[in-house]
């Protein structure tokens, strides 16, 4: 016969206060063999330990999780669980609560959770709280493997600035595993922090009023990030460092600079991701970042679609840059890279080069812009080949300060000015380029 002690635990709960109380040791019969017990049981309000073996009760969650052996599945009903102290945990436990919305785990101190273990910590259809004021991280990962599913992150804060706190879901060291359909929201740093040598597989997330950033990967960092929405927070997906995640079909869309935003030594491939409507940029590279940067779509962006800036050389290839208050791709600083086959259309320029910077620019479409199609100012260098330039407000290409770019096989037709434009210092090379149907077909100011 099997005995099970059953002790319930206090859950805070909006309306009611419900009250511990010990009950009695049941006696049940043993199942028959053939009978299936349950994984997972849901006790409202106690916090239920599974293992293998045994299934028990207990009166606090820090008790469970002490007392309950590696692998165990500890089942938490509807309510706040608060915590006295953060939750060290530094074995395989599996967390599972009711809903989202209805569970919650919520501390006042330097993190509300902590895993530093070699096997898997999951929690699924939790909200994860900290009420620490004065600096914190929700829920830190450091070690092992994780999976969270359907989890809220937040509450994280920051006064101090920096980046040891203010994250909701703090990932580090050499720690891998999953976020799914998740929501980080409300933290004073980024939502998700993914740090160190650590590798996350990000999906069907949703991050927003994160002051710095959605998501965060940082130094050497790795991992997907796919399909997930990174909206109103202080940028949507920031990559530091030399991380180099591929990030795809992500939504960063509404942040307070850029959509995605590279700076450092970061890198990887950016795919197709819709990064619209944000009060600076679409996609932001800068220090000496260098992704590729692949079949995006940057519109609407109040400054510009695509900037590359400082010594990044990013490569861009197919992406589209459109209605954008600024230049569809802008390059400055000394930035450099390749540009191939990107369409730039009713933006206010298509395409600025300016500062020293010198890239490549190959057989873009840079249509139906409000002013130029493509434009060479300060000193600024680089090649421009077999690019479409037509049908735009002013020029198809201009020049001026010292810019002396090399000009070659490009098409500049339809504009309402002239099809090359050089004035003032500017200069270099042009060569079998086609200026058709405009006012004027080169311009050259004495």
């Amino acid at each position: 016969m099997t005995r099970v002690y059953v002790i319930l635990i206090c859950a805070t709960v909006s309306v009611t206060t419900l009250t511990c109380c010990p009950l009695l040791p049941l006696a049940y019969p043993d199942p028959p063999e053939d009978a299936e017990i349950p994984l997972e049981v849901t006790v409202v309000p106690p916090s239920l330990v599974e293992s293998e073996t045994d299934r028990e009760a207990y009166v606090t969650l820090e008790e469970a999780v002490r007392k309950a052996p590696e692998g165990a599945t500890i089942v938490l009903g509807l309510g706040t669980y608060t915590l006295e102290n953060p939750l060290e945990i530094d074995k395989s436990i599996h967390l599972v609560g009711t809903a989202m919305e209805g569970t919650e785990i919520s501390a006042r101190g330097t993190h509300t959770i902590r895993y530093r273990g070699d096997g898997l910590f999951s929690a699924k259809d939790i909200t994860f709280d900290n009420q620490m004021i004065s600096g914190s991280n929700t829920v830190i990962v450091e070690e092992g493997e994780f999976e969270f599913i359907r989890c809220r992150f937040t509450g994280a804060t920051n006064p101090q600035g920096g980046e040891k706190h203010g994250s909701g879901l703090w990932i580090s060291g050499s720690a891998s595993g999953t976020v799914q359909g998740c929501t980080a929201e409300d933290n004073e740093l980024a939502g998700i922090h993914v740090d160190g040598e650590s590798q996350v597989t990000l999906e069907d997330t949703v991050c927003t009023d994160n002051d710095f950033a959605g998501v965060f990967f940082n130094n050497e960092a790795i991992g997907v990030a796919r399909g997930n929405t990174c909206s109103e927070n202080g940028n949507g997906i920031v990559l530091q460092g030399t991380a180099q995640p591929t990030l795809e079909n992500n939504i960063c869309r509404g942040n307070d600079f850029a959509g995605i935003a590279y700076w450092e030594e970061a890198s990887g491939t950016a795919l197709q991701n819709d990064c619209t409507e944000n009060e600076w940029h679409g996609i932001y590279a800068g220090g000496e970042s260098q992704p590729d940067l692949k079949e995006n779509t940057c519109e609407d962006n109040l400054h510009c679609g695509i900037v590359v800036d400082e010594k990044a050389w990013p490569t861009l290839d197919g992406n589209t840059c459109s209605r954008n208050g600024g230049p569809g791709i802008l390059y400055s600083g000394d930035a450099s890279g390749t540009a191939r086959r990107n369409t730039c259309s009713e933006n206010y320029h298509g395409i600025t080069i300016t500062d020293q910077a010198y890239p490549t620019l190959e057989e873009n479409s840079v249509k139906n812009n409000g002013e130029m199609g493509v434009v060479y100012t300060g000193a600024a260098g680089g090649e421009g080949r077999r690019n479409v330039c037509s049908k735009n407000g002013r020029h198809g290409i201009y020049l001026d300060g010292q810019a002396q770019p090399t000009l070659t096989d490009n098409v500049c037709a339809d504009n309402k000015e002239a099809g090359i434009v050089y004035l003032e210092e500017s200069g270099g090379t042009a060569s079998n380029n086609e200026c058709t149907g405009n006012d004027i077909g080169i311009y050259v100011a004495e």
